[in-house]
C-alpha cells in the first residue's frame, strides 16, 4: 500500500517538474517576443488574471490560499530561472 502510493506520489511530482520545465520555455519564447517588441516582460494585470482564472478552476482539496502561494511561488520561481539565461 504504502509504496503503491509513493509510486503515484513520484509519478505525479514528475509530472509536476516536466510542466514547470515546459512553462518555464514558454514563457522565454514569451520574454523574448516581449524584449523585441520593446514590451515589458512583467504585467501585473495578467498575474492578477491568472490567479483569478485557476481560482475559478479549482475545486480543491488546495485551498485559495494554498493556490495564491502556489501560483506566486511559481511565477517568482520562473522570472528567477529565467534572468539566468
Amino acid at each position: 500500500m504504502i509504496s503503491t502510493l509513493r509510486e503515484e506520489i513520484t509519478a505525479l511530482d514528475r509530472r509536476l517538474v516536466e510542466t514547470i520545465n515546459a512553462r518555464i520555455e514558454i514563457v522565454a519564447r514569451l520574454r523574448a517576443y516581449k524584449a523585441q517588441n520593446d514590451i515589458p516582460f512583467v504585467d501585473p494585470d495578467r498575474e492578477r488574471a491568472l490567479l483569478d482564472e485557476l481560482k475559478s478552476a479549482n475545486h480543491g482539496p488546495l485551498s485559495d490560499e494554498g493556490l495564491h502561494e502556489l501560483v506566486t511561488f511559481v511565477l517568482a520561481l520562473v522570472k528567477k530561472e529565467l534572468a539566468h539565461e
